[in-house]
Parts: structure tokens; sequence; C-alpha cells
């Protein structure tokens, strides 16, 4: 989809894009997939929640090194 110009960034309806839900669920590859592309790092969701503070939430260790590199 990004090689055909989708939007790394856009939202759903609760402002989460999709570097966010990849984070929560504890996607690795696609995590790196998006960084790659340069998706936006601090974009936050509705609650104000960005792709890192998820990642941490859950343990996702391996996505928060990522996120910080």
């Amino acid at each position: 989809l990004l090689d055909n110009g989708a939007d790394a960034d856009k939202p759903d309806n609760r402002g989460r894009t999709p570097l966010y839900i990849a984070a929560q669920k504890g996607h690795v590859k696609i995590v790196s997939i998006l960084t790659q592309e340069n998706a936006d790092l601090n974009k936050a969701d509705d609650e104000q929640k960005t792709p890192l503070w998820i990642a941490a939430r859950k343990g996702h260790v391996k996505i928060v090194q990522t996120l910080i590199e």
C-alpha cells in the first residue's frame, strides 16, 4: 500500500495511526517498515498517547528500542 501512495500517517476515527496500532499490537516488522517510510513517530492519538507510549505500556521492548533509535 505504501508503494502505491498510501498515507502512513492517516489516522482512524480515534486518531490512531498505522504506526500506533502496530506498536500497540507488537508488530515489530511493521513498525520497522513504517519508520523507514518516515511515519510520524510523535503523532499522538485522540488521548494524546504516542506510539512510543503505547509500546512501552504494552511491554514491547523491541518496538520501544526501534522507536528511540
